[in-house]
């Protein structure tokens, strides 16, 4: 198999960085000549089969007359790069009279099509919906490896500067949480790491799901989630009694997360902590002036304390709000914030087939013009920057909705309305099978889900308590919509509560967006 270009890849427990010519053992590092690196990177493609000297000539060195002595050097010069031995190798192995092959382990992390084709499928969906990806969902996740590539290029530079964080800025809607949850995060999770760095444990906070005056508790809570061997960080603690060394001890905290990445196997270990919807922050009345410095101030100490690292992200249409916090700005001009674009029709491409042949999903065709159902998606889709969810979730619905051989119908497709109308046409389907004393509760139940952003002109969603609801008929309308994975059911400060799958809804819906543009005033009172 001849694969693609690949700047970083993992032999054993070596990163094999092609456009630097260097492999990486932690922190350990060393150069080798190019052609010893052509030569290294032309085994590799063979993964495990024998190359001879002249085969080997006959790619790195051309129609060049060199004999076989370049070959005997160049290999020469990778085992003493690795350590190997001829007589006991581990990572090149002579076969007599044939050639060499590679015996060690090989791993390309960032080709998808290998990826797609060594899933070992479980039988679930390979398509999330409206739902983020999560680290579990990393073997379906597609279609980002430049930006994973960036981002871990950046983070390994935020390492080295002395401040790991990397805030992440885009439109609704692009895949900021996907790309931080199932791109990124399980290539650090990886016993190989990148340049060294590996995360021991992480954990997530969506500011979403805060509440007033419970800022820095939130935050403790997420944090006492980390653990190291199943052992906890901050064994024995509160959220309370943590929230307050975050406020006022900090630098207890740091040295208790340092004597815990002691025993971690990495050059660089470091605990993980996720910041999603960092625009809630800089925007909620629920904060104030005040508190944000302060918390912004702590996010700091934990980025530059050596063994933390934090990715936030936040939409880019608050980024004014970005620009009024000099922690935020720091380490803009060092790489540390990325813009996160829609992706383009490539990347939809590998969004859609991918995981259909990670799951064994066959697609039919338009009878009229014969076109595969894929190419169709990904036309539409390419039409429209705001669709990546919409996309997802028609996916979903195509899955659920297969054939008995596992093709993903046209029939179907056409029935759905398409992308642009999948989402809103599902929640309608929904609504008008409910009884009339339900769909009556729609205006009650848009009140709690759908707030005014400060601003006073775009719609956002916030999660509601199911204690709220006060009426059979609302309870009931509600569950009907987490039935059918339009709304999610989750905890919230140990309270049940429930939120949008996805704003997309607040947009295709028509009912909803009826709704909302009738009530445009009290939603500004009440904001």
């Amino acid at each position: 198999m001849v694969l693609k270009t690949h700047r970083h890849f993992f032999l054993g427990d070596w990163q094999v960085s092609r456009s630097s010519n260097t492999v990486r053992q932690g922190d350990l590092v060393k150069q080798l000549e190019p052609k010893a690196m052509d030569v290294l990177w032309l085994l590799c493609q063979q993964q495990g089969q024998v190359l001879s000297a002249d085969e080997i000539i006959d790619h790195c060195w051309g129609n060049a007359d060199v004999g076989d002595n370049p070959v005997h050097k160049a290999i020469n010069q990778l085992r003493k790069a690795f350590d190997d031995k001829p007589s006991q190798p581990t990572y090149i192995e002579t076969i007599r009279k044939r050639g060499y092959r590679i015996i060690a382990e090989l791993k390309f992390p960032l080709d998808d099509d290998i990826k797609a084709q060594q899933t070992d499928w479980q039988g679930a969906s390979p398509f999330p919906g409206l739902s983020a990806f999560e680290p579990a969902d990393s073997h379906v996740f597609f279609g980002r490896n430049e930006q994973i590539h960036t981002l871990l290029e950046r983070i390994s530079k935020q390492v080295t500067y002395g401040r790991a964080f990397c805030l992440i800025l885009g439109p609704s809607g692009t895949g900021k949480s996907s790309l931080v949850n199932a791109g990124l995060l399980p290539r650090l999770l990886d016993s190989n790491g990148y340049d060294g760095i590996g995360v021991v444990s992480y954990t997530s906070l969506d500011f979403a799901d805060i509440a007033e005056q419970r800022l820095f508790i939130d935050l403790a809570s997420a944090m006492l989630d980390w653990d190291i061997n199943d052992q906890p960080v901050f064994a024995g603690m509160s959220a309370e009694s943590l929230a307050e060394l975050l406020q006022n001890n900090c630098a207890q905290i740091i040295t208790q997360c340092k004597q815990a990445l002691a025993q971690a196997h990495f050059a660089k270990p470091h605990f993980f902590l996720f910041i999603d919807r960092l625009e809630v922050l800089l925007s909620s009345p629920f904060f104030s002036d005040a508190e944000r410095s302060l918390f912004l101030e702590t996010i700091e100490k934990l980025a530059t304390s050596g063994c933390i690292m934090v990715f936030s992200a936040c939409r880019n249409d608050f980024y004014p709000l970005v620009v009024n916090h000099p922690s935020l700005m720091a380490g803009k001009a060092n790489g540390a914030h990325f813009d996160l674009l829609s992706p383009h029709r490539s990347e939809l491409m590998q969004m859609i087939r991918l995981p259909a042949i990670a799951a064994n999903l066959s697609w039919s065709q338009d009878p009229n013009s014969a076109t595969p159902l894929d190419e169709i998606l990904c036309a539409q889709a390419a039409q429209n920057p705001d669709s990546l969810p919409m996309l997802q979730y028609t996916l979903q619905e195509l899955y659920l909705q297969r054939s008995e051989h596992n093709e993903l119908l046209f029939s179907v497709y056409q029935d759905l309305g398409g992308i642009e109308g999948a989402i809103g046409k599902k929640a309608e389907e929904i609504y008008q099978q409910l009884p009339q004393e339900q769909q009556l509760q729609l205006a009650y139940v848009l009140s709690l889900l759908v707030t005014l952003n400060p601003d006073g002109e775009t719609i956002t969603s916030r999660a509601a308590r199911w204690s709220q609801l006060t009426q059979a008929s609302q309870t009931a309308f509600v569950q009907a919509m987490v039935d059918s994975r339009l709304f999610v059911s989750h905890l919230q400060n140990n309270e049940p509560c429930f939120s949008l799958a996805h704003e997309a809804l607040l947009r295709r819906w028509p009912r909803a967006s009826q709704w909302i543009s009738e009530h445009q005033d009290s939603l500004a009172i009440k904001s």
